[in-house]
Protein backbone atom coordinates (compact mmCIF):
# COMPACT_ATOMS: atom_id res chain seq x y z
CA UNK A 1 0.00 0.00 0.00
CA UNK A 2 1.42 3.37 -1.01
CA UNK A 3 -0.21 5.27 1.82
CA UNK A 4 -1.67 7.92 -0.48
CA UNK A 5 -5.00 9.42 0.61
CA UNK A 6 -6.65 8.16 -2.58
CA UNK A 7 -5.64 4.60 -1.68
CA UNK A 8 -7.24 4.94 1.75
CA UNK A 9 -10.36 6.46 0.22
CA UNK A 10 -10.68 3.57 -2.24
CA UNK A 11 -10.12 1.03 0.51
CA UNK A 12 -12.82 2.57 2.68
CA UNK A 13 -15.21 2.81 -0.26
CA UNK A 14 -14.63 -0.88 -1.00
CA UNK A 15 -15.25 -1.76 2.66
CA UNK A 16 -18.48 0.23 2.70
CA UNK A 17 -19.83 -1.41 -0.44
CA UNK A 18 -18.47 -4.97 -0.42
CA UNK A 19 -18.77 -5.59 3.32
CA UNK A 20 -21.22 -3.19 4.97
CA UNK A 21 -23.74 -2.97 2.14
CA UNK A 22 -23.50 -6.43 0.59
CA UNK A 23 -21.82 -9.17 2.63
CA UNK A 24 -22.71 -8.05 6.15
CA UNK A 25 -26.17 -7.18 4.90
CA UNK A 26 -26.56 -10.71 3.55
CA UNK A 27 -25.38 -12.20 6.85
CA UNK A 28 -27.85 -10.07 8.80
CA UNK A 29 -30.67 -11.15 6.49
CA UNK A 30 -29.77 -14.83 6.82
CA UNK A 31 -29.51 -14.54 10.60
CA UNK A 32 -33.12 -13.41 10.69
CA UNK A 33 -34.29 -16.65 9.03
CA UNK A 34 -34.33 -19.23 11.85
CA UNK A 35 -35.44 -22.08 9.59
CA UNK A 36 -32.65 -21.51 7.09
CA UNK A 37 -30.04 -24.31 6.93
CA UNK A 38 -26.74 -23.34 8.51
CA UNK A 39 -24.71 -23.89 5.33
CA UNK A 40 -25.63 -20.65 3.48
CA UNK A 41 -25.03 -18.60 6.63
CA UNK A 42 -21.64 -20.22 7.19
CA UNK A 43 -20.67 -19.68 3.54
CA UNK A 44 -21.60 -15.98 3.59
CA UNK A 45 -19.83 -15.40 6.91
CA UNK A 46 -16.65 -17.24 5.90
CA UNK A 47 -16.58 -15.34 2.62
CA UNK A 48 -16.87 -12.06 4.49
CA UNK A 49 -14.01 -13.05 6.80
CA UNK A 50 -11.85 -13.78 3.75
CA UNK A 51 -12.66 -10.36 2.27
CA UNK A 52 -12.06 -8.59 5.58
CA UNK A 53 -8.66 -10.26 5.88
CA UNK A 54 -7.80 -8.85 2.48
CA UNK A 55 -9.02 -5.39 3.45
CA UNK A 56 -6.89 -5.43 6.61
CA UNK A 57 -3.68 -7.06 5.36
CA UNK A 58 -3.79 -7.24 1.58
CA UNK A 59 -5.38 -9.51 -0.98
CA UNK A 60 -2.05 -11.09 -1.89
CA UNK A 61 -1.65 -12.52 1.62
CA UNK A 62 -3.45 -15.75 0.74
CA UNK A 63 -6.98 -16.69 1.74
CA UNK A 64 -6.10 -18.95 4.67
CA UNK A 65 -3.52 -16.73 6.44
CA UNK A 66 -5.65 -13.62 6.24
CA UNK A 67 -8.86 -15.44 7.23
CA UNK A 68 -7.26 -17.16 10.23
CA UNK A 69 -5.61 -13.93 11.32
CA UNK A 70 -8.92 -12.07 11.13
CA UNK A 71 -10.65 -14.70 13.25
CA UNK A 72 -7.83 -14.48 15.79
CA UNK A 73 -7.37 -10.72 16.01
CA UNK A 74 -10.89 -9.42 15.40
CA UNK A 75 -13.15 -12.26 16.51
CA UNK A 76 -11.12 -13.52 19.48
CA UNK A 77 -10.83 -17.16 18.36
CA UNK A 78 -7.78 -19.22 19.30
CA UNK A 79 -5.36 -20.27 16.58
CA UNK A 80 -6.34 -24.00 16.61
CA UNK A 81 -10.06 -23.11 16.42
CA UNK A 82 -9.59 -20.51 13.68
CA UNK A 83 -7.39 -22.89 11.70
CA UNK A 84 -9.89 -25.74 11.99
CA UNK A 85 -12.84 -23.56 11.04
CA UNK A 86 -11.01 -22.39 7.94
CA UNK A 87 -9.69 -25.76 6.79
CA UNK A 88 -12.62 -27.99 7.66
CA UNK A 89 -15.72 -25.82 7.87
CA UNK A 90 -15.02 -22.97 5.45
CA UNK A 91 -13.25 -24.96 2.72
CA UNK A 92 -15.52 -27.95 3.21
CA UNK A 93 -18.83 -26.10 2.96
CA UNK A 94 -17.56 -23.91 0.10
CA UNK A 95 -16.04 -26.63 -2.08
CA UNK A 96 -17.71 -29.85 -0.97
CA UNK A 97 -21.04 -28.80 0.54
CA UNK A 98 -20.18 -29.98 4.08
CA UNK A 99 -17.33 -29.79 6.62
CA UNK A 100 -14.36 -31.96 5.75
CA UNK A 101 -13.92 -33.63 9.11
CA UNK A 102 -15.67 -34.12 12.43
CA UNK A 103 -17.92 -31.04 12.53
CA UNK A 104 -21.69 -30.77 12.74
CA UNK A 105 -23.01 -27.25 12.33
CA UNK A 106 -26.29 -25.62 13.27
CA UNK A 107 -28.14 -22.30 13.10
CA UNK A 108 -30.47 -21.38 15.97
CA UNK A 109 -31.48 -17.75 15.72
CA UNK A 110 -33.28 -17.71 19.06
CA UNK A 111 -30.20 -18.71 21.08
CA UNK A 112 -28.77 -16.02 23.40
CA UNK A 113 -25.28 -14.62 22.87
CA UNK A 114 -22.56 -16.91 24.23
CA UNK A 115 -19.29 -15.96 22.45
CA UNK A 116 -18.78 -19.73 22.02
CA UNK A 117 -18.51 -21.14 18.51
CA UNK A 118 -17.49 -24.78 19.03
CA UNK A 119 -18.83 -27.42 21.41
CA UNK A 120 -17.51 -30.95 21.76
CA UNK A 121 -19.14 -34.30 22.38
CA UNK A 122 -16.64 -36.52 24.17
CA UNK A 123 -18.30 -39.86 23.40
CA UNK A 124 -18.22 -39.41 19.62
CA UNK A 125 -15.32 -37.00 19.25
CA UNK A 126 -17.52 -34.69 17.19
CA UNK A 127 -17.43 -30.91 17.30
CA UNK A 128 -20.62 -28.87 16.98
CA UNK A 129 -20.34 -25.44 15.39
CA UNK A 130 -22.77 -22.70 16.37
CA UNK A 131 -22.92 -20.86 13.06
CA UNK A 132 -25.33 -18.32 14.56
CA UNK A 133 -22.76 -17.14 17.10
CA UNK A 134 -19.98 -17.32 14.51
CA UNK A 135 -21.93 -14.95 12.26
CA UNK A 136 -22.77 -12.61 15.14
CA UNK A 137 -19.12 -12.39 16.16
CA UNK A 138 -18.20 -11.56 12.56
CA UNK A 139 -20.79 -8.77 12.46
CA UNK A 140 -19.46 -7.44 15.77
CA UNK A 141 -15.98 -7.27 14.24
CA UNK A 142 -17.25 -5.49 11.13
CA UNK A 143 -19.11 -2.95 13.27
CA UNK A 144 -16.02 -2.28 15.39
CA UNK A 145 -13.80 -1.85 12.33
CA UNK A 146 -16.38 0.46 10.77
CA UNK A 147 -15.96 2.80 13.73
CA UNK A 148 -12.18 3.00 13.22
CA UNK A 149 -11.56 2.53 9.50
CA UNK A 150 -8.25 4.35 9.38
CA UNK A 151 -6.69 1.83 11.77
CA UNK A 152 -7.85 -1.32 9.98
CA UNK A 153 -9.14 -0.64 6.46
CA UNK A 154 -6.15 -0.37 4.12
CA UNK A 155 -6.51 -2.49 0.98
CA UNK A 156 -8.84 -3.17 -1.91
CA UNK A 157 -8.50 -5.89 -4.57
CA UNK A 158 -6.73 -5.04 -7.83
CA UNK A 159 -8.47 -5.36 -11.16
CA UNK A 160 -8.08 -8.87 -12.56
CA UNK A 161 -6.67 -8.35 -16.06
CA UNK A 162 -7.33 -12.00 -16.95
CA UNK A 163 -11.08 -11.42 -17.18
CA UNK A 164 -12.09 -11.30 -20.84
CA UNK A 165 -15.23 -9.24 -20.43
CA UNK A 166 -15.43 -8.15 -24.06
CA UNK A 167 -15.43 -11.71 -25.41
CA UNK A 168 -18.32 -12.76 -23.20
CA UNK A 169 -20.24 -9.54 -23.85
CA UNK A 170 -19.98 -10.15 -27.60
CA UNK A 171 -21.73 -13.54 -27.47
CA UNK A 172 -24.50 -12.64 -25.01
CA UNK A 173 -27.77 -12.34 -26.94
CA UNK A 174 -30.26 -11.70 -24.16
CA UNK A 175 -31.42 -8.09 -23.87
CA UNK A 176 -32.28 -6.88 -20.38
CA UNK A 177 -34.96 -4.63 -21.86
CA UNK A 178 -36.80 -7.65 -23.25
CA UNK A 179 -36.73 -9.28 -19.82
CA UNK A 180 -38.08 -6.13 -18.19
CA UNK A 181 -40.93 -6.02 -20.71
CA UNK A 182 -41.82 -9.66 -20.01
CA UNK A 183 -41.77 -9.04 -16.27
CA UNK A 184 -44.01 -6.01 -16.73
CA UNK A 185 -46.43 -7.93 -18.94
CA UNK A 186 -46.66 -10.77 -16.42
CA UNK A 187 -47.27 -8.38 -13.54
CA UNK A 188 -50.00 -6.62 -15.50
CA UNK A 189 -51.62 -9.93 -16.42
CA UNK A 190 -51.48 -11.08 -12.80
CA UNK A 191 -53.08 -7.83 -11.67
CA UNK A 192 -55.89 -8.12 -14.19
CA UNK A 193 -56.47 -11.72 -13.18
CA UNK A 194 -56.76 -10.72 -9.53
CA UNK A 195 -59.15 -7.91 -10.35
CA UNK A 196 -61.28 -10.17 -12.54
CA UNK A 197 -64.58 -8.66 -13.67
CA UNK A 198 -64.93 -6.46 -10.63
CA UNK A 199 -63.62 -3.38 -12.47
CA UNK A 200 -65.93 -1.09 -14.45
CA UNK A 201 -64.37 0.67 -17.45
CA UNK A 202 -64.83 4.34 -18.21
CA UNK A 203 -66.68 5.32 -21.37
CA UNK A 204 -63.79 7.48 -22.46
CA UNK A 205 -60.14 6.48 -22.71
CA UNK A 206 -57.35 8.83 -21.55
CA UNK A 207 -56.74 9.93 -25.14
CA UNK A 208 -60.38 11.05 -25.52
CA UNK A 209 -61.43 8.09 -27.66
CA UNK A 210 -64.57 6.10 -26.93
CA UNK A 211 -64.23 2.82 -25.09
CA UNK A 212 -67.30 0.85 -26.16
CA UNK A 213 -66.10 -2.60 -25.22
CA UNK A 214 -67.72 -4.34 -22.29
CA UNK A 215 -66.60 -7.48 -20.52
CA UNK A 216 -69.26 -9.26 -18.53
CA UNK A 217 -68.08 -11.81 -16.01
CA UNK A 218 -70.03 -14.79 -14.77
CA UNK A 219 -72.90 -14.08 -12.41
CA UNK A 220 -72.24 -14.98 -8.78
Amino acid sequence: MSGLPTDQAYAEAFFDKAIVKYNAGDVQYLLALPKLPAGPLLTATANGIDIMGGICWGFDAGSKPRSVRFMEEHMGLSTPVADLIYQSARCGITHEGMPKKGIEFFHQGELPRTQVVLYKETTTGLLYMNVTEFARMYLDAVEAIGKDKTSHVHYYPPLDSRIDFAAAFAVVTGDITDLCIKIGEKREADMRKRLGSGVSSSCWMPDNTLNITLTVGPRP
